[in-house]
C-alpha cells in the first residue's frame, strides 16, 4: 500500500518526556528528567528547524526528504507550558495508533500504512461498503491545536479537491471530528517510483520515460487547476498496480491566491536533490518549478542517481543554483542523444529556457524515446500557471 509521504518534526515537541529536548530552559514546568532522555542538544546557530527523520549534518548528506530552513526571525520559541490539554478520546502525541476500529468521517480506520510526527494515514473502509476503501490522513492533536497547522492541513484537503485528474491522487473528503483533523484520500495500492528504483536498482529507458509522462500529465492537471505542487520528487510519485503512476502529497502545494502568511519568512519548503534554483530563491514559483523537479526525477531514474550530489545541504543548493547538470550520456551512455537534450532543457536554471509547460514537456518526453509516436496529452493538461496561458502564479 501506498499512500502520502509523512515528514517528521524537528526539533520534538515539548512535553512528552521523551521529546523533550531537556538543558534548554524549555522544559514543562516541574517535570523532572527521566532516565532515558536524550542529552540536550544545542540548538543550530543558523536556528535551522529541518522536517524528516534524519537532519542533515558534516556525516550526514542530505536525503529526499522535506525539510524546512528560518532565518530566525519568527521563529516560534518552545512552548514551556507542556502540550495543549486533549479533549476526552483524543490521543495524546505519537499514539494515533489507538484511533484503529474508530470511525472518522464515516471511514472506519483498521490500519496504519505509514506515520510520522505530523501524523499518520490509515487504511480505511466505508461501514456501509467495505469494498469501497481509503487512506485516510489524520494530523496530530498537537498540530491541530495551532493555528499554522490547522490552515496547512485545510490547505491541502481544499488544493486536493481542486486537482480532480487520473494521475493525481483524489480527495474524497476531509473534515474534522472530536478534535482530529482528518482528510480521506484514494488508496493506491503500489509503490512510490522511489521504492521501485531501491528495490531494482535501474529500470529501462522505456519505463523512466512513460513513468515521468505520466507524471507530467498529474502536473499538468494540476497546473490547469492553478495548484503548483512544489515537491515533486519520486517519493511522491506512486506507481499503482494498475500501472499508471499518480502524484501524491500536495502538503507543500499552493494555489495561485494563497497567502505567504502560510510560510514563515525566510523559509525554504522542498526537496533538495529535486528544487528548482528559483525555488532555492524564495522567487514567485509557476509550474515550471515542478517540470525542473521533474526532469530530476527522469534523470535519477535513468541514471540512479539525482544530477546533483553533495555532502551537505549548502552545497546541493550551490549545486543547483551554479552548476549545469551532468550531460546525460556521460553518465549513462547508452542513452539516446534526444534523450539528453530533452533532460538538459527540463533541467534548465533559466525557468524560460524550459519547457513552457506541462503538456509541451510530456510530449518531448515520449518524443525523444519513440520519435514520430508522441502520445496525446489529456486534453485538461493546460499551460503551467503564471507563463501567460493559464491561470496566475503561485508566490
Amino acid at each position: 500500500m501506498a499512500a502520502p509521504s509523512e515528514p517528521a518534526q524537528f526539533p520534538p515537541d515539548a512535553g512528552e518526556p521523551s521529546r523533550t529536548r531537556w538543558g534548554t530552559g524549555a522544559e514543562p514546568a516541574g517535570a523532572r528528567r527521566p532516565e532515558q532522555a536524550p542529552a540536550a542538544e544545542p540548538l543550530d546557530p543558523a536556528k535551522t528547524r529541518w522536517e524528516g527523520p534524519t537532519r542533515p549534518g558534516p556525516d550526514r548528506p542530505p536525503d529526499d526528504r522535506t525539510y524546512a530552513t528560518w532565518d530566525g526571525a519568527d521563529r516560534e520559541p518552545t512552548p514551556a507550558a507542556g502540550p495543549p490539554a486533549r479533549a476526552p478520546g483524543q490521543p495524546g502525541a505519537g499514539r494515533l495508533d489507538a484511533l484503529i476500529g474508530r470511525t472518522l468521517g464515516g471511514w472506519r480506520l483498521q490500519a496504519i500504512l505509514g506515520q510520522g510526527a505530523m501524523g499518520a494515514v490509515f487504511r480505511a473502509e466505508d461501514p456501509r461498503d467495505p469494498r469501497r476503501l481509503a487512506a485516510v490522513k489524520v494530523q496530530q492533536p498537537q498540530l491541530a491545536d495551532s493555528a499554522e497547522g490547522r490552515a496547512r492541513f485545510v490547505r491541502e484537503a481544499k488544493t486536493l479537491e481542486r486537482v480532480d485528474h487520473p494521475g493525481c491522487c483524489r480527495c474524497l473528503g476531509w473534515g474534522e471530528e472530536d478534535g482530529l483533523q482528518w482528510l480521506a484520500l484514494e488508496l493506491i495500492v503500489g509503490k512510490s517510483l522511489q521504492d521501485v528504483l531501491r528495490a531494482r536498482g535501474t529500470v529501462t529507458p522505456a519505463e523512466a520515460v512513460e513513468w515521468t509522462r505520466q507524471l507530467l500529465e498529474g502536473l499538468g492537471a494540476a497546473h490547469a487547476a492553478g495548484v503548483v505542487h512544489r515537491d515533486v520528487k519520486l517519493a511522491n510519485a506512486i506507481l499503482g498496480d494498475d500501472g499508471r503512476v499518480r502524484v501524491v502529497d500536495f502538503g507543500l502545494a499552493r494555489r495561485d491566491q494563497d497567502s505567504m502568511a502560510l510560510t514563515a519568512a525566510g523559509a525554504l519548503l522542498g526537496t533538495p536533490h529535486y528544487m528548482a534554483p528559483e525555488q532555492i530563491l524564495g522567487q514567485p514559483l509557476d509550474g515550471r518549478a515542478d517540470l525542473y523537479s521533474a526532469g530530476a526525477c527522469l534523470f535519477h531514474l535513468l541514471t540512479g542517481r539525482p544530477p546533483f550530489q553533495a555532502p551537505s545541504v549548502m552545497a546541493l543548493l550551490k549545486k543547483h543554483l551554479t552548476e549545469r547538470p551532468p550531460a546525460l550520456r556521460s553518465v549513462r551512455a547508452d542513452l539516446s542523444p534526444g534523450l539528453e537534450r530533452v533532460v538538459d532543457r527540463l533541467l534548465r536554471k533559466d525557468r524560460d529556457a524550459r519547457y513552457p509547460d506541462a503538456r509541451a514537456a510530456a510530449e518531448a518526453v515520449a518524443e525523444a524515446l519513440a520519435p514520430g509516436r508522441a502520445r496525446t496529452i489529456d486534453a485538461r493538461v493546460a499551460p503551467a500557471p503564471g507563463t501567460g496561458a493559464g491561470p496566475g502564479s503561485a508566490a
